[in-house]
C-alpha cells in the first residue's frame, strides 16, 4: 500500500468487504496466507480467524502500527516491508493483494513484484490479483476524458464524536492513455462547522488494464491462469467491475523475464 495513506482517516471509511468472503473460499484451517499490501489489516484479521496463518505485509509503518493496535491473533504476523523486495524465506498456499494493490505497483517494479510471488508461492499454491475493469464503465476511447469528469465528488462523510465532520473525495488530475496511468489525489478534510481544520492529501498513480491485457501480463511471467471472474459475485470475466485472476506456477516456466 502507498506509504502516504493516513491510517486514521483510511479506517474511518468502510470498504466493500465482498472480497473477504471471496478469499475465504480458498482457505482451510491449515492454509498459510500472504497478504501483500495489507494496510491496517482489513482482510488479514478476518482471514486469520479461519486460516492456519496469515502474514500481512505493508510498506507503511503507520498502517502496520494501526493494524497492531487493533489487537492480535496468534496466527497473524504483521510485517513492515516493501512488497516488491520481500523475502520471507517461506512459501504460502494463498497469496493475495486485495483492493487493487497491484495497480499501484510502478511498471519498473513489476518484474520484482512477480518474482516475490514466484518466490513465496507453493508449487500447488494459488495467487489472486485484482484490478478494476475500465471497460465496464468506459470504452477505450472514452477513459482519458470521462474518468477526469467525475473527480471531486464527495465519496464519504463521517461525523466525529466532538461534532466535527470528515469528508473524503478524490481530485482526478490527469490520465495518460499511452501508459494507461491515472493520476489523482485522495483528500480527507476535517471540518468544525464550516471551518476546515485539517486536510490530508495522498497522491496516487494507478495503472489500468483491460481484460485481455491483464491475462497476458500474468501469463508473460510464466504463471498459469487457473480461474477468472468479473467481480466478487462471480460475474463472468470482462462482464463486471473487477478483473480477478487466480493463477499458479507454470508447469515448465518460472516467473520473471
Amino acid at each position: 500500500m502507498n506509504n502516504n495513506y493516513h491510517a486514521g482517516y483510511y479506517d474511518m471509511f468502510k470498504v466493500d468487504d465482498a472480497d473477504i468472503e471471496f478469499y475465504k473460499n480458498y482457505i482451510k484451517s491449515n492454509t498459510q496466507v500472504l497478504d501483500l499490501g495489507c494496510g491496517s489489516g482489513r482482510v488479514s484479521f478476518p482471514l486469520s480467524d479461519i486460516a492456519g496463518s496469515v502474514y500481512g505485509v505493508d510498506s507503511s509503518k503507520e498502517m502496520i502500527s494501526a493494524a497492531r493496535n487493533k489487537g492480535c491473533n496468534d496466527n497473524l504476523f504483521l510485517i513492515e516491508s516493501n512488497i516488491s523486495t520481500l523475502n520471507l524465506d517461506q512459501e504460502f498456499d494463498l497469496i493475495i493483494a486485495p483492493f487493487r494493490v497491484f495497480q499501484e505497483i510502478d511498471v519498473c517494479l513489476e518484474n520484482d513484484f512477480f518474482q516475490v510471488i514466484e518466490k513465496h508461492l507453493k508449487t500447488d499454491g494459488i495467487c489472486i490479483l485484482n484490478v478494476y475493469d475500465p471497460s465496464f464503465v468506459y470504452t477505450r476511447e472514452e477513459i482519458a476524458a470521462k474518468w477526469l469528469e467525475v473527480g471531486g465528488t464527495v465519496r464519504g462523510e463521517t461525523e466525529l464524536s466532538d461534532g466535527g465532520v470528515v469528508k473524503y473525495f478524490d481530485r482526478r488530475l490527469k490520465s495518460d492513455e499511452v501508459l494507461q496511468e491515472l493520476y489523482a489525489e485522495l483528500v480527507y478534510q476535517t471540518y468544525c462547522g464550516d471551518e476546515l481544520i485539517d486536510e490530508h492529501v495522498n497522491s496516487i498513480k494507478q495503472r489500468y488494464f483491460y481484460p485481455d491485457q491483464f491475462l497476458d501480463l500474468i501469463s508473460s511471467y510464466g504463471f498459469e491462469v487457473d480461474h477468472t471472474w468479473g467481480g466478487y459475485n462471480h460475474q463472468d470475466y470482462g462482464k463486471g467491475p473487477e478483473l480477478i485472476v487466480a493463477f499458479k506456477k507454470g508447469a515448465s516456466e518460472s516467473a520473471g523475464r
